[in-house]
């Protein structure tokens, strides 16, 4: 069906046809086609702000954190609640080591910072610090480790997991946040929280490879070592950057339309900084604030426009659609630089 026949829907509509389960299954034709409205609907207007009643409940899960849950597949029962407080209660004696807590600790006070607030108003039922606390971040990333060493998993938190805890739980309920989570990380981005981070190395040579692609001779004079300065937005899903209202509307294309789509993102960030980049050398010191300051709606269109410019190169494109969840062919890589 065409978007017509969704034009007169809100997505509060097609969040409620989607939790009540009209259409079954998510992969039939129906589930895709309100996956595909909402997705359309969020390019054109934007994820929908707070309503008053999200505003003044932070434990109320909010139109945005419906979404979340949906395009990441997450329903929650009875017994995942139980679940969670099991994994929080200790009653196995399974708490994570001195040292991965001494990470969680370590990462909570360090990142995503903000002052108390002395104001009353909206803009203080906005605070990060109003609607994610810190205690409920460390609830949520505790119970992730907890859960992994049971499994037995090759996955663990990484530098920076908080920033994306604190995204969830300012949208949504701390069980929510915390099932949410673990898809993020599970299912959908594993290769970001193995050791050496490999799916974050991939992103940043995919920036590289893209960036040659649509501007060889910003490519070719771009100060040696640039990989660092895109580490940031590539290992935190392009979240690292205050306010979070703002890094927020990144991430939504993230969750919309996988988690790949952050090289893209980092990719305009990049080219909106062209300028600057050209201008201080190849011997400079360069700050990582350097790409905090564009402006969302602006990177999000440029974003927009380099992705038809890349499609030619669809072998290319397909190994960076993979590399959240697989292991990608390094060969295509450096082939797409000799041609």
């Amino acid at each position: 069906k065409s978007m017509a026949h969704y034009e007169d829907t809100s997505v509060d509509n097609l969040i409620y046809e989607i939790e009540n389960h009209i259409y079954e299954g998510a992969e039939s034709d129906y589930y895709q086609e309100h996956l595909h409205a909402i997705r359309n609907i969020v390019l054109l207007q934007g994820m929908p702000d707070f309503t008053d009643d999200e505003l003044h409940d932070p434990g109320m899960i909010t139109t945005r954190g419906k979404i979340y849950k949906i395009f990441l597949g997450v329903t929650i029962d009875r017994d995942d609640i139980e679940t969670y407080i099991e994994l929080l209660s200790g009653n196995n004696g399974d708490r994570p080591t001195s040292t991965e807590n001494n990470m969680i600790l370590r990462d909570l006070t360090r990142t995503m910072k903000e002052q108390p607030s002395e104001q009353t108003g909206e803009e203080d039922l906005r605070s990060l610090s109003y609607r994610a606390s810190l205690e409920a971040t460390y609830r949520v990333l505790l119970a992730f480790q907890i859960k992994m060493d049971r499994m037995g998993s090759n996955l663990s938190l990484k530098q920076g997991s908080n920033t994306l805890a604190r995204a969830l739980l300012y949208i949504m309920p701390e069980i929510d946040a915390f099932y949410c989570f673990c898809k993020f990380v599970e299912e959908f981005a594993p290769r970001y929280f193995q050791s050496g981070i490999p799916g974050a190395a991939d992103a940043r040579e995919f920036v590289g490879q893209f960036l040659y692609i649509i501007d060889r001779e910003y490519y070719d004079n771009i100060p040696n070592g640039y990989e660092y300065w895109v580490s940031d937005p590539i290992n935190g899903f392009n979240l690292v950057t205050p306010p979070l209202e703002n890094s927020l509307q990144l991430f939504d294309l993230g969750i919309l339309f996988g988690v790949h789509i952050h090289v893209i993102i980092t990719l305009a960030r990049l080219i909106l900084k062209k300028d600057y980049f050209l201008a201080k050398g190849e011997h400079n010191t360069f700050s990582r604030q350097i790409l905090e300051k564009n402006d969302t709606e602006v990177i999000i269109d440029v974003t927009l426009e380099l992705l038809p410019m890349l499609y030619p190169n669809f072998d290319l494109i397909l190994e960076m659609q993979r590399h959240p969840i697989h292991k990608t062919q390094k060969s295509l890589y450096y082939s797409s630089l000799n041609h």
